[in-house]
């Protein structure tokens, strides 16, 4: 049910809204939705091996699967992580809030995401948020648009500084 209703939502807030290529913002939440569903398939050997190996478990529940729908939609849409919260529960909420970028350098964004004590993050919050992160960097560099060269080697980085334990 709450992967129906963050579908659901994610669909009706990211209708009309495109990528820089042109395609459906929806299509790239869809495929990051796939990788957390079905990583390692559809992933390429070294970059399970080398990114994802170390966080198996936590995959396939139904909040990561929720958090992959909702990644962008703070980003990307006029709702709000009080939004989120209120909508999904607090454990969703407060992975979206991990999620989110926010002023912060990108650098900064990882570091927090990863290992930065927060107010809103719990270990399980951030244990998800750090899985759809990983799904969503290799969206970007593996998935069906060509990523920008000048941000292949900040992802792949950001990879590597999200798989160290």
């Amino acid at each position: 049910m709450i992967v129906y209703e963050a579908r659901k939502f994610a669909e009706e807030h990211h209708e009309g809204l495109t990528d820089i290529y042109g395609h459906p913002a929806i299509s790239h939440i869809e495929r990051v939705v796939e990788r957390v569903l079905h990583a390692p398939h559809g992933v390429p050997l070294y970059l399970y091996l080398k990114h994802l190996r170390p966080q198996p478990r936590r995959w396939r529940t139904r909040e990561t699967v929720a958090v992959a729908y909702l990644h962008d939609i703070v980003e990307d849409t006029s709702v709000t992580v009080d939004d989120v919260s209120s909508m999904f529960g607090e454990l969703i909420g407060s992975a979206v809030a991990a999620i989110t970028r926010c002023s912060e350098t990108y650098a900064d964004y990882i570091y927090r995401l990863k290992a930065s004590p927060c107010p809103y993050k719990t270990p399980s919050s951030s244990s998800i948020a750090v899985t759809v992160k990983r799904a969503d960097l290799l969206d970007h560099l593996e998935g069906p648009t060509p990523c920008p060269t000048s941000l292949v080697k900040r992802y792949e980085k950001a990879l590597t500084a999200l798989a160290e334990e």
